[in-house]
């Protein structure tokens, strides 16, 4: 009988994806939960309106955070780190 040898892989062989998530998109509260890979703590983040006006700017500290947008309308969220750079679309409804 033979028996095929199974590889072991850890946490450092593979690469950690980096991603960006933001639910429930679009919704009607504005309270926005914004869910991050581990390798993207310490990002920095931006909330523009759609007109390119800052709304508000920060760093993220956990995996999970709350973000609330007070008016309706669109938004781009965008959330920096190294040289890595995403944007979400976040939509307010009434």
């Amino acid at each position: 009988t033979k028996f095929a040898s199974e590889g072991i892989v850890s946490n450092e062989d593979l690469e950690e994806e980096s991603s960006l998530l933001a639910f429930p998109n679009p919704n009607q509260t504005g309270q926005f939960e914004i869910s991050l890979s581990n390798n993207l703590l310490g990002a920095s983040f931006s909330l523009f309106a759609i007109d390119g006006q800052l709304i508000q700017k920060g760093i993220f500290t956990k995996v999970s955070q709350q973000i609330y947008i007070e008016n309706e309308g669109s938004y781009v969220l965008r959330v920096q780190k190294d040289n890595q750079s995403f944007q979400q679309k976040l939509v307010v409804v009434d």
